[in-house]
């Protein structure tokens, strides 16, 4: 259960660290 657990965090984490940095970085 570790594969699993682990997949949805980095995918879920990345998206919307990115996206936050990325919009105010381009502003």
């Amino acid at each position: 259960p570790p594969f699993p657990l682990l997949q949805p965090v980095p995918i879920v984490g990345l998206l919307p660290i990115q996206s936050n940095p990325s919009g105010e970085f381009e502003r």
